[in-house]
């Protein structure tokens, strides 16, 4: 984050090699002498990079461990993760690996695959979001989930994923992984291309089978007629889901009604996320009264967002007060279902 250019970089860039040939000449098994270097936010250019990274030896344990993380303008020129993830394990595994927005491309995901795959680390949680591992890298992930059995929460938010990813992720947790209960896959375009059908099968399993108790399907491009099928799974007994994110979607009065039918049998669902969507007054009215038939049943909505669609959100009906709507971050909701 300071004004590093080419001219500066390219100097660097022969001390760098300089001193990995020097190191490596004089002390190849002394491991003391890693190193990290973080550029990101800095004028470089991405062939310079490039050159950056060709000069420095690869890790291994008989040579110097140098690792660089290298960004630029979403860019990354990734180096061998494995001293980050040994730090991570001497440093005693805090729980949360978080990789959010420092350009993981489909091979650093892999990467961090065979990291999660060990329970040495016990990664309790993972932050991907703001990357561009597509649907290669999440392919990675979840062939690790199958025997992972550490991993609680999995953000893979704005990476490119496809419905093909997607089903290989879902397929993963349904077969052989019980531990992960918090998803957000929000961002990527899953229920698209020829097997949208079987990414939105694949949801209405995840959502039944009693496992995820967060799941953000954010701006995945669920419409009215998908809306049915998502209500069919939340009015299944099994289902232990507790907030549902599906803003940013193109939901109509149509799709709030179906949604609603399976929410007022639901009795797990307390926080609801469906602003940014396209529903008007009348899907308000179903939403009002759903809300009161749970409030009567004493399963009532603790958090509902609202904003951003056809209707004056200032102007709720009373039964909305009634049943205890608020406007909390969704953030700080996340965290109470963590703890």
């Amino acid at each position: 984050e300071n004004k590093i250019d080419d001219w500066i970089a390219d100097v660097l860039g022969e001390v760098l090699k300089s001193r990995a040939e020097q190191a490596t000449a004089t002390s190849p098994d002394d491991e003391s002498l890693g190193l990290r270097i973080c550029l990101h936010g800095n004028a470089i250019a991405r062939q310079l990079l490039g050159k950056m990274a060709e000069g420095v030896p690869a890790t291994s344990k008989d040579s110097v461990e140098c690792e660089m993380f290298l960004f630029q303008d979403g860019a990354c020129v990734q180096r061998d993760l494995s001293s980050y993830f040994d730090q991570y394990l001497l440093d005693g595994g805090k729980g949360q690996l978080k990789m959010w927005q420092v350009g993981l491309d489909a091979e650093g995901a892999t990467q961090i695959a065979s990291f999660i795959a060990d329970d040495r680390y016990k990664v309790d949680a993972l932050d991907l979001c703001e990357n561009t591992i597509g649907n290669r890298g999440i392919m990675a992930i979840a062939e690790a989930l199958r025997s992972n059995t550490t991993l609680r929460a999995l953000s893979a938010c704005y990476n490119g994923i496809e419905s093909s990813g997607f089903v290989a992720l879902s397929s993963s947790l349904l077969a052989s992984n019980s531990s992960l209960q918090v998803l957000d896959i929000g961002c990527n375009l899953l229920f698209n291309g020829e097997e949208g059908d079987t990414a939105l099968s694949t949801i209405q399993q995840l959502i039944s089978v009693g496992r995820l108790g967060y799941l953000s399907l954010s701006n995945t491009g669920l419409n009215d007629e998908d809306c049915e099928l998502v209500a069919d799974a939340l009015a299944c007994e099994s289902s232990i889901l507790q907030f549902l994110n599906v803003s940013s979607n193109v939901i109509t009065c149509d799709g709030m009604e179906a949604l609603c039918v399976g929410l007022v049998q639901n009795t797990s669902v307390r926080y609801l996320d469906i602003s940014h969507c396209r529903i008007a007054d009348d899907g308000l009215a179903v939403l009002a009264e759903c809300a009161r038939i749970r409030a009567t049943r004493n399963v009532p909505f603790v958090s509902v967002w609202l904003h951003g669609n056809d209707f004056d959100s200032s102007d709720l009906p009373p039964c909305f007060l009634a049943a205890a709507f608020s406007y909390d971050s969704i953030m700080e909701i996340i965290d109470k279902y963590l703890q």
